[in-house]
């Protein structure tokens, strides 16, 4: 096994364990905050997808991304140059979005990740990146693969896995939804 396939094995473990993570809430509890300012599930797989799409468009394939490429800002009804950072607390607590269709997306964006690694020439991962002096493309795979898992409201939080360690379900002294 070269690289590149220890790489689509690794992401698709992970994006199979963010659906996983996701799969049972509502819409209720996918944006649910537990305090004033602190992200919501929802906004952090936004977050998630939106940073692959990204990076793998722009640092890898060299091209326009997904959200834009396709049009999937304007299914969404969404800003098209959103990434899910920089929010203010009223921002984030507005923050929404169809799931159904969110989803679409994602796995748009997962089968581009999978099928330019399964094309990609593992030699690639040592290019340089052009806006850094010290990282290379193999560091964005590296750092992708260790976001930790989203985890759901109301339910224990997984065992460490390869993809992270996991995040709390829930703040000390708050409740997710019924």
């Amino acid at each position: 096994m070269d690289a590149s396939e220890l790489l689509r094995v690794a992401l698709a473990d992970l994006h199979k364990e963010l659906l996983e993570d996701i799969a049972d809430l509502d819409e209720a509890a996918l944006f649910w905050q537990p305090s004033a300012g602190v992200n919501h599930a929802g906004f952090l797989f936004f977050h998630v997808v939106r940073d692959e799409d990204t990076v793998l468009s722009q640092s890898v394939l060299r091209q326009g991304e997904l959200w834009s490429r396709e049009g999937w800002f304007e299914r969404l009804g969404m800003d098209g140059r959103e990434q899910g950072t920089g929010f203010d607390r009223s921002a984030l607590a507005g923050f929404r979005y169809s799931f159904p269709a969110f989803i679409e997306y994602a796995r748009a964006v997962w089968r581009q990740t999978d099928e330019t690694l399964s094309a990609m020439d593992p030699g690639r991962l040592d290019e340089r990146l052009n806006w850094s002096e010290e990282w290379k493309l193999a560091n964005l795979f590296d750092h992708r693969l260790s976001v930790p898992r989203l985890g759901a409201p109301g339910r224990d939080p997984p065992a460490p896995r390869a993809a992270g360690l996991g995040v709390p379900r829930v703040v000390a002294g708050k409740e997710p939804p019924p």
